[in-house]
């Protein structure tokens, strides 16, 4: 008789094994920059408050069981998301040393716009409902301290809303704490 075991996860600088498994990389092919950073933030690479660890650990969740409660399930839409963050690099700074250079997401912003334009509403339990295809995410709450591309990434993401969403009649609300 012969007893197959499971291989553990190697343990982390402090001891204590990954609380999740890893989604598998798809037959070798590189992960998807979303994914990739939500790795690094899990396995301790990447220096990050609570509440990212947080969104990358329900990331890599739903990567593995997209199954929600009450049937629905989600997908995340890898060209979605790769699209809305390809778009920034066509947009150009406008102010300081960098003015006119092309803009570059930094991985933090990139995680950002890929969970919101990429994780979706699949079909409702063996059919298309009626939110099927639709974003998870119609609200996103982005809180890091100044200088540090807020307002470039709000920026981005209204003309992206604005021009590239498919709404016809697309309202885009931006909100800020004081009134200059």
């Amino acid at each position: 008789m012969t007893l197959a075991t499971k291989a553990l996860p190697p343990r982390s600088r402090s001891g204590h094994r990954p609380r999740h498994p890893r989604p598998p990389a798809a037959s070798g092919r590189p992960l998807h920059p979303v994914t990739a950073y939500a790795r690094a933030v899990v396995d301790g690479k990447i220096v990050a408050g609570q509440l990212v660890k947080l969104a990358c650990r329900r990331h890599l969740r739903d990567l593995r069981k997209p199954q929600r409660p009450g049937g629905r399930r989600l997908v995340f839409d890898e060209d979605a998301a790769s699209d809305a963050i390809a778009f920034f690099s066509h947009l150009r700074q406008s102010k300081g040393r960098w003015a006119g250079k092309p803009l570059e997401l930094r991985p933090w912003q990139s995680f950002v716009v890929g969970c919101v334009f990429g994780w979706k509403w699949a079909s409702s339990r063996g059919h298309a409902g009626e939110s099927a295809g639709l974003r998870r995410f119609r609200t996103a709450y982005v809180s890091v301290a100044r200088k540090n591309g807020k307002t470039t990434l709000a920026a981005g993401v209204a003309l992206y809303l604005l021009d590239f969403d498919n709404e016809p009649g697309a309202e885009i609300h931006n909100l800020g704490r004081r009134i200059a």
